[in-house]
């Protein structure tokens, strides 16, 4: 598998995340994509949480996305790393 396979999580030029909305499952596969391809380095925010996640539940509702734990994530968002 190779980074062109996701090309539908690109994001738009204005924004500043270079690939958002990508499921939790890819994870692994697309950091292996990134280290096999040798591309600048990248940071990754969890974004979610599940609700039915104990750890989510304790967490208001101004910090969840931000401060989201890959446990409870269901999707997350690439940036370049400065």
């Amino acid at each position: 598998m190779n980074l062109l396979n996701y090309n539908k999580y690109l994001t738009r030029t204005d924004h500043v995340s270079v690939f958002c909305n990508i499921p939790i499952s890819e994870y692994d596969k697309f950091r292996n994509c990134v280290k096999q391809a040798k591309f600048a380095q990248f940071r990754y925010r969890f974004r979610g949480p599940r609700n039915n996640v104990a750890s989510a539940k304790t967490r208001s509702s101004d910090n969840r996305q931000s401060f989201c734990l890959r446990e409870d994530a269901t999707y997350f968002s690439v940036y370049h790393r400065i």
